[in-house]
């Protein structure tokens, strides 16, 4: 995903990576639409079946339920063979930082 700046000059991500994006609220459904529209893999944590259905709608199949997993960045790693998720878009803040810090891939 990019920004206006670096969409204009930037690095692109590259086809197939990965992005995890944190519930069903306005910010994170418009970053996986972003990201499904531009060929990425999107893994998408969420809170109960009703909004695993919105995921799935746009069109995301990998849906994390963080309240049957409250570890949910085991989830991330499994799905992903180990590698963790290239870019994570984080909206939960202190509740959630630390995970996506287990969860996002190494700097290759």
């Amino acid at each position: 995903m990019r920004t206006r700046t670096s969409r204009e000059g930037g690095v692109r991500p590259k086809l197939g990576a990965t992005v995890l994006v944190q519930g069903t609220g306005g910010v994170s459904l418009f970053a996986a639409q972003l990201a499904l529209a531009e060929g990425l893999r999107v893994i998408a944590t969420t809170s109960s079946p009703e909004k695993a259905e919105r995921l799935k709608k746009l069109g995301v199949t990998d849906i994390i339920d963080y309240r049957q997993n409250p570890a949910w960045h085991e989830d991330v790693l499994r799905l992903t063979g180990g590698e963790g998720a290239d870019h994570i878009v984080e909206v939960g803040g202190p509740g959630t930082l630390s995970q996506s810090l287990q969860a996002v891939a190494e700097a290759r």
